[in-house]
């Protein structure tokens, strides 16, 4: 959906901008399991250790830039952006499962995957129609993902919905 979401969003006059979207889009996937190991580790106490790995990462970034910038141009800025979202979200999911005792991620990616992969093809059937093609992506992520709880983790989802009613 690169190229009909920087139409647009930017115009017509952006369109070399949807091969580095492309690359860049999975950073999406890796920014939620980064943010949400970040905040177990503020629960933890060790904001340390995220200012630590941030720093280090985006000092990696810059180097990355640098080199692939200019060989690669703007496809190599989302390379770079993306292996950095990457390495930032492994350490921060290594310190994460580490300061929790451990973490299951099978259990923890399994259906988060699967719907990341069916909404995809959901969006790339549809993907000659942007707003059909993100509604039925949002659709399908949603309904795997709370019917592989519901079928696979019947526990972890009964949590959920006791959580979700406590803050209703």
């Amino acid at each position: 959906l690169g190229r009909p979401l920087v139409e647009l969003l930017y115009g017509a006059d952006y369109d070399q901008a949807d091969e580095a979207l492309m690359i860049l889009s999975p950073a999406i996937a890796f920014h939620g399991l980064a943010h949400v190991s970040a905040l177990l580790l503020v629960a933890q106490h060790r904001q340390l250790v995220l200012a630590a790995v941030t720093g280090a990462v985006a000092a990696l970034n810059v180097a990355a830039n640098f080199v692939l910038i200019p060989i690669l141009s703007l496809e190599g800025a989302a390379l770079a952006a993306l292996g950095s979202q990457v390495l930032l979200t492994l350490l921060f999911l290594g310190y994460a499962a580490h300061a929790a005792g451990g973490v299951d991620p099978g259990r923890v990616l399994a259906g988060p995957v699967l719907a990341s992969i069916l909404a995809g093809l959901a969006m790339l059937a549809l993907r000659d129609d942007l707003l059909p093609a993100v509604a039925a992506g949002a659709v399908v992520y949603l309904g795997v993902v709370v019917l592989f709880e519901r079928l696979v983790y019947p526990e972890d989802a009964q949590t959920i919905r006791t959580f979700l009613r406590r803050r209703s």
